[in-house]
Parts: C-alpha cells; structure tokens; sequence
C-alpha cells in the first residue's frame, strides 16, 4: 500500500513540474478592493467596476490568476501595505502614501468638481467664498482642499452622506469627482438637479502592489494595462463607467 502511495506521489510531482501551465495555475494573485462605485462595486458582477474589470483583464494579459475581497477602505490599505494581498484594485495618488506601495501603473484620472444646487463656482478661489462644503474624510477632495487652506469645510464618511446633506441644504456644496457625485445623486433618488461646475483638479488613479510584490510581477501588470491603454481597452472601459 505504501509503494503504491509514494508512486502516485512520484507520479503527482511529475506532472507538475514537466506539463506546461499546471504549476502556473497554482498562483493566485490576491488583490483586494473597497467598495466605491464606479472604480469598484462590492456585490455586482454585472457591473463590478471600471479598476475591477481592469485588473482581471490585466491579469489575463499577463498570464496571471486573481482573487478579488472587497474591504473597507483603510483595512484595503493596510492589507496591502503588510503584504496581506498583493494588489489594491484602485487607490487615488497623493505624496503621502509615495513610500507604503509600489505604484504600478496608472488607470484612470478622478476629475474634482464642486457641485451645488443653485449656481456653480468658477474655480477654487471662487469656491472660498461658500459658507460651507461637504467632502469625505480623508479622500483625495478632503486632502486637496485641507492642503489649500480652506476652512469651510465640513466632513462625512461616505458619499450618500454627502448627496443628502446637500440635498438638505445644510452645506452650500459638494467636492467630489463628477461620476461618483452623478451616480450617487441618482442612487439616493433625490428629485432637484444636481449642477455641477467645471473641473478644477485632476488626481490619477493607480494600481497599487505591495512593497513585497515582486518587481517583475508588478512588470507584467504594468505592461498589461499599457497594452490595454494602446489597444483603446481602457477607453471602452471609461466611457462605460464614467460620465464627462
């Protein structure tokens, strides 16, 4: 019974290693991801996202497998920053984070405008003389508008937060990329027009790894999506999910 065991065993290890693809097989790329639609929606595999369906496609590019959780937003990072996963789908760049990932490559760029619901700010100087502004805590609208010195505003800790406090007129406006204020205006099913103004900043959006990630694999990710950008793969992809 032993000699019949260590044969199969033998025999195991041998298709393993001499039958191309199987050992490749076995490797699974663990990518987490926080739910905040468009770039990622938890629960939805019609339209899981644009960072979502980027990654997968890069990941088939590359030769690579994936397995996708979603978190909460710092839990995410902190996955990521101690190599619990090896990839975050999405993160928005910002000079404090340089050194806690590697920046793979970039995939989108969030368009900041400020929305109200009865005229529009020219710019973010124009933008100084509302009484008040809703952003969510530590984003990239949050970080901007701290560093510039603005001190009229006003934190929450989700974007349906921000839609219904405008909604209820207790801010005077909404700083935020254009799609996820759309979108989440539309969700929460509020009836008043939403008036958004121009685009005044512009942050982009990268695939991150984890330090530990090896460089030759954050290379193929880096390529993939490269490839994908020459191909107009990630322009079918923005118009899909984002709104101009």
């Amino acid at each position: 019974m032993r000699t019949s065991f260590h044969q199969l065993l033998l025999t195991t290890l041998l298709l393993v290693a001499l039958v191309p693809g199987v050992a490749a097989a076995q490797s699974v790329d663990k990518v987490t991801a926080a739910n905040y639609a468009p770039l990622m929606n938890e629960g939805n595999e019609d339209n899981p996202g644009y960072a979502i369906e980027v990654v997968r496609e890069a990941a088939r590019r590359a030769g690579r497998e994936v397995e996708i959780s979603f978190l909460p937003f710092e839990r995410a990072m902190y996955a990521v920053q101690n190599d619990t996963v090896s990839l975050m789908a999405a993160l928005f760049y910002g000079k404090k984070r340089n050194d806690d990932f590697q920046w793979v490559v970039e995939i989108q760029r969030a368009r900041l405008r400020f929305a109200t619901l009865s005229g529009t700010f020219a710019d973010l100087e124009d933008a100084r003389t509302a009484s008040s502004i809703v952003v969510e805590s530590g984003t990239t609208s949050d970080v901007l508008l701290t560093e510039l010195g603005f001190e009229n505003l006003v934190r929450v800790k989700a974007p349906d937060a921000s839609a219904r406090m405008l909604a209820a007129g207790r801010v005077d406006a909404w700083f935020q990329d254009g799609t996820v204020m759309d979108l989440v205006w539309r969700q929460v099913e509020i009836s008043d027009d939403l008036l958004m103004g121009d685009v005044v900043h512009e942050v982009p959006v990268f695939l991150v790894a984890s330090p530990a990630l090896p460089v030759t694999v954050a290379d193929a990710y880096r390529a993939a999506v490269e490839s994908m950008r020459a191909d107009g793969t990630l322009d079918a992809l923005s118009d899909r999910y984002f709104v101009e």
